[in-house]
């Protein structure tokens, strides 16, 4: 159930706009592995600032359902393979907060159509 929502500057829209698909291929792949989940329960958003952010360019912020093997360590790699990805592809200043949250915690509903 990792859900990426992604906030880019608008200087960066254009570098965006011409390799979206590779990044979103990258970002879906890093979630993955990164988080140890099925691909089909990965959303990703990404959209554009209205206006320059205060603080950095990119904001990547990753919800995901806590477990025993997601460890802090397993976060922290996941959280910088999404900085660095989201840097190199992007070149921006990129913040990542990967946010961890109870099952008890989340009530949920998809589209049947996307399983």
């Amino acid at each position: 159930m990792p859900i990426a929502q992604i906030i880019v500057a608008p200087r960066i829209v254009a570098a965006l706009a011409t390799d979206a698909d590779k990044i979103m291929n990258s970002l879906k792949l890093a979630l993955v592995e990164g988080l140890s989940t099925d691909e089909r329960l990965v959303q990703i958003t990404i959209t554009a600032a209205l206006c320059a952010p205060v603080g950095c360019e990119i904001l990547c912020l990753v919800h995901h359902r806590a477990a025993e093997g997601r460890t802090e360590a397993v976060r922290a790699a996941t959280a910088q393979n999404l900085h660095n990805l989201l840097h190199e592809s992007l070149n921006g200043t990129v913040r990542v907060r990967l946010i961890a949250v109870d099952q008890s915690q989340i009530a949920a509903f998809d589209s049947q159509e996307t399983l």
